[in-house]
């Protein structure tokens, strides 16, 4: 898959293009991660092309779908990574990706972005960098939140994948730290139709840690279902994304997620925000429009076509009131900026 600016396969000036790689989930549940990165690094490159480019050098965006696939996101790498004119690459996105493919960037001393691996150690790397915090930050915060609750014990319900092997092993070094009995981590597959099985088993905690993916949606579906009493707390910013909205609906009333330092979509009133980032997303908005979700209303600068859900339960919980609007999600959840 190609996304190009204007310039795409000519050159400049006689200087051939820089190519700048990404390899993100383009198609399948996580498609609005990689098409919204997409879209936001070609509004980048169409400004510096319209600039004049690198020096006089146009810049072109080369997309690659790893679609879930961490086979599909090592092959893609080792493309890009074998490629001369490949200056950037953003992603494998996923630290279980990453992780798959980040030796090949290395070897390859090939500078690379991973603006949505949140877990794993980036030590003794060269040519990789994170750039958004660390889960492990994020997880400390909800927890001191948490202590002052009165929260005594919490469990994790997660994807058994490399990023809830990490927040499993955070989580399990950090609750002595914080006064806490931590109960365990239930691993959820793929095909699950239902977490219930999961909730049961850690029904008695005061608060579960749930997946910031979609398939948290069904945890917190899940909760209702045996009407688990506790607190619902996601484990990173993916909970304000409006497929986590539109899958979860009302089953996310009240829950906690931390939330890093951008405004879109918790905060409406852009006159607050930083005149930079304002002026990226509404480039992104120009371009591209804008999402809406049909269930909440909620908005983000457009991805997929319609945002994915998530699949239902096996046993519905009884019928709930109609999902909340945005202006209800924002009192009931608490960001942390």
């Amino acid at each position: 898959m190609l996304a190009a600016s204007g310039c795409a396969g000519k050159e400049s000036r006689g200087k051939p293009e820089i190519k700048i790689g990404l390899i993100s989930p383009m198609s399948g549940p996580f498609a609005v991660l990689g098409i919204s990165q997409q879209h936001s690094l070609q509004v980048e490159i169409d400004r510096v092309n319209a600039a004049g480019g690198v020096d006089g050098a146009k810049l072109r965006l080369v997309v690659r779908d790893s679609a879930l696939d961490p086979g599909k996101a090592v092959q893609a790498t080792n493309e890009l990574a074998g490629d001369d004119r490949v200056e950037l690459v953003v992603g494998p996105s996923l630290t279980a990706f990453y992780e798959a493919a980040k030796s090949t960037l290395e070897r390859s001393k090939k500078l690379n972005c991973q603006p949505a691996v949140a877990t794993g150690t980036f030590n003794g790397l060269r040519y990789g960098f994170r750039s958004q915090d660390q889960a492990e930050l994020d997880l400390r915060k909800m927890l001191t939140l948490l202590r002052k609750q009165g929260v005594k014990s919490f469990g994790l319900v997660y994807e058994g994948d490399d990023t809830g092997k990490n927040t499993d092993a955070v989580l399990k070094k950090a609750a002595g730290a914080y006064g806490m009995r931590y109960l365990g981590f239930q691993a959820t597959r793929p095909d699950d139709q239902s977490h219930k099985v999961y909730v049961e088993k850690l029904k008695k905690a005061d608060a579960l840690f749930v997946s910031s993916n979609i398939g948290g949606a069904k945890t917190m579906a899940a909760a209702a279902e045996i009407g688990y009493k506790g607190k619902l707390s996601g484990t990173s910013s993916g909970m304000q994304n409006i497929a986590f909205v539109e899958a979860a609906g009302d089953y996310a009333k009240g829950a906690l997620f931390p939330a890093p330092n951008y405004e879109y979509p918790l905060r409406t009133d852009r006159a607050r925000w930083k005149p930079g980032y304002r002026a990226h997303i509404e480039a992104i908005e120009r371009k591209y429009g804008k999402n809406t979700g049909p269930k909440t209303g909620a908005t983000s600068p457009r991805a997929p076509r319609s945002p994915p859900t998530a699949s239902s339960p096996s046993r519905r919980p009884p019928p709930k009131p109609a999902a909340p609007t945005p202006a209800s999600w924002r009192p009931r959840w608490r960001p942390w900026t």
